[in-house]
């Protein structure tokens, strides 16, 4: 009995809901298009260029960013610890009727360095976008820059950080 009573209770609405009519297709249909587009003119007026703030170019971003490092958050690769690794070593300086040479390694790079070059542009013998700004061969030194920073190399090692 209480078997019988729980089939109908479960399959009551389901018989209930089974004779009730399907809906049909309404043919009652608004278009909307117009007020859609009227919608889309009015936010695009509403929009004043001149108060949005104009965000930096990639160019303005790039000329933040220090050149020659393949990880810029790693100091492995800044020219403090290429100096102490002796990875970038000032090993002579000749002089020739005014003009000055500086014999450079750079990594597996060995040759001469001349002022005004840059590491990545003229030269493979200085790190990218580093400068030599000056040779003295009777202090038997090389300075280098990079934007702010001056370098200081040293015949005898004995190199110098800004």
């Amino acid at each position: 009995m209480w078997s019988l009573i729980k089939i109908l209770f479960l399959l009551t609405p389901l018989l209930i809901l089974s004779c009730t009519k399907s809906p049909q297709k309404s043919d009652n249909v608004i278009d909307i298009s117009d007020e859609i587009d009227q919608i889309k003119k009015d936010a695009m007026i509403s929009i004043d260029s001149d108060n949005l703030i104009k965000l930096p170019t990639q160019d303005q971003i790039s000329e933040d960013i220090s050149k020659g490092n393949k990880n810029p958050f790693s100091s492995n690769n800044s020219v403090r610890s290429l100096i102490s690794n002796n990875d970038l070593k000032l090993t002579g300086i000749l002089s020739t009727k005014g003009k000055s040479l500086a014999f450079v390694r750079y990594k597996d790079n060995s040759g001469v360095l001349k002022v005004g070059e840059i590491g990545g542009k003229d030269t493979n013998l200085l790190p990218e976008g580093y400068k030599s700004i000056s040779i003295d061969k009777s202090k038997g030194k090389l300075v280098i820059k990079f934007k702010n920073d001056t370098y200081v190399l040293n015949i005898l090692n004995e190199s110098k950080f800004p």
